[in-house]
């Protein structure tokens, strides 16, 4: 088994780093989290979605913003892009980061990044043949405009034409 996690409130269980506890307070945007695991964290809230604290006697630097569908991430340690969709999530400046469900089975890094560019290149078909179904209902209904007001049109002079000729 690959991955096996369990998250409660203030409780979390994983196969590879077993079980942390966790205690957190915060006010007026500053906080401070104790982590069974990760040790005392200080932190303050700089704006909507970024803070910055110490931990362990270094300093951290996040923040999480979401413009449309895409979300950015930065840290001190850099920038990441993503994108979500109906299987998982495309990071698109650091692909090992990508995540894809399928059936159920939650698959990440290198191989999620292939899977969702195939996705993507599905959906992205699917999208142009609609796209095209579109256009070309859309000419035929041109035409379709155009042969009736023509067939009209003529009919409507011979019927004149006629007209003046009975008189």
């Amino acid at each position: 088994m690959k991955r096996f996690e369990y998250r409660g409130k203030n409780l979390r269980l994983s196969r590879t780093e077993g079980l942390a506890a966790r205690v957190s307070a915060s006010k007026n945007g500053r906080g401070i989290t104790v982590n069974s695991n990760h040790g005392l964290r200080l932190h303050q809230r700089l704006g909507k979605g970024f803070r910055a604290g110490w931990q362990n006697g270094r300093f951290q630097l996040i923040g999480r913003i979401k413009r449309g569908p895409f979300n950015w991430n930065i840290s001190k340690s850099g920038v990441s892009g993503s994108i979500k969709n109906n299987m998982g999530t495309f990071n698109f400046l650091k692909p090992r980061f990508s995540s894809f469900n399928l059936a159920g089975i939650n698959i990440r890094g290198k191989n999620a990044a292939k899977l969702q560019a195939i996705y993507f290149a599905l959906v992205l078909m699917i999208f142009f043949v609609k796209i095209m179904a579109s256009v070309v209902l859309f000419i035929f209904w041109l035409i379709k405009n155009f042969l009736d007001w023509l067939i009209a049109f003529i009919l409507g002079f011979i019927k004149s034409f006629q007209e003046d000729n009975t008189m």
